[in-house]
C-alpha cells in the first residue's frame, strides 16, 4: 500500500473518531443526526422541530487561525476539491478533537459565505495557500483567516475535552457565551 493510501486511510479513521464528538454537539443543540445520506455535497443531515440542515464537516488535529478551503484535490488531474461540489447549508470546521484539551468549532452559514468567498479572493488578490502532498494527490487549498470572515455568518464554539460541553464565544480568545440557534 502506498504512502498516500495510508495517509488517506488515517485521515478517514480520524474523521470517524471525531464524528461522535460532532454528534454530541448536534444533540446538545437539540438536533437529530442522520449520517446515512452523506455525499460529496454534505456530510450529515440535522433534523430539528420540522427543520433540516445539511452540514459539511472538516476535522483538523491542530488548532488554526484559518478556515481551509480545498480548491483542487489533485493538481495533476485538475480534479476540483470538495469546495466545488458543496450543496450544504452550514460548514463546520472542528479542530483539536481527541488531540487537544480544548476543542474548537467554527460554524459558517454556507449560503452567505460562498458568494462572499469569491469577492474575498478578488479583493485580497493573493490569498495564502497550502500545497499538500498527502492523501489523494497534490491538493491546493486557500487559507481564510477567521478574523476576515464577517461575523454575521460565522460563529465560534469551544468545549473542554474533559466534559464535551460546547459554549458559543465571541472569538477564540474571547469569553462568554450566547444561546445557540442553528442556521436555517
Amino acid at each position: 500500500m502506498g504512502r498516500r493510501n495510508i495517509e488517506t486511510q488515517e485521515r478517514s479513521a480520524y474523521e470517524r473518531l471525531c464524528q461522535p464528538v460532532a454528534d454530541g454537539f448536534y444533540q446538545q443543540i437539540g438536533c437529530r443526526v442522520d449520517r446515512s445520506k452523506s455525499s460529496r455535497q454534505y456530510d450529515v443531515c440535522l433534523h430539528w422541530d420540522g427543520g433540516l440542515s445539511r452540514v459539511e464537516e472538516k476535522f483538523e488535529r491542530r488548532h488554526s487561525p484559518n478556515l481551509i478551503i480545498e480548491l483542487l484535490q489533485c493538481v495533476k488531474d485538475a480534479d476540483l476539491g470538495w469546495y466545488a461540489d458543496l450543496r450544504c447549508d452550514s460548514f463546520h470546521h472542528f479542530t483539536g478533537i481527541n488531540e487537544q484539551p480544548e476543542w474548537r468549532l467554527v460554524e459558517v452559514n454556507w449560503h452567505e459565505f460562498e458568494p462572499w468567498f469569491y469577492h474575498y479572493l478578488c479583493d485580497i488578490g493573493r490569498p495564502s495557500c497550502i500545497v499538500n502532498c498527502e492523501g489523494y494527490g497534490v491538493t491546493l487549498s486557500v487559507l481564510i483567516p477567521y478574523r476576515a470572515i464577517p461575523r454575521r455568518f460565522c460563529r465560534f464554539f469551544v468545549a473542554k475535552a474533559h466534559d464535551g460541553f460546547w459554549m458559543e464565544i465571541d472569538e477564540f480568545n474571547g469569553r462568554g457565551c450566547r444561546q445557540h440557534e442553528l442556521f436555517t
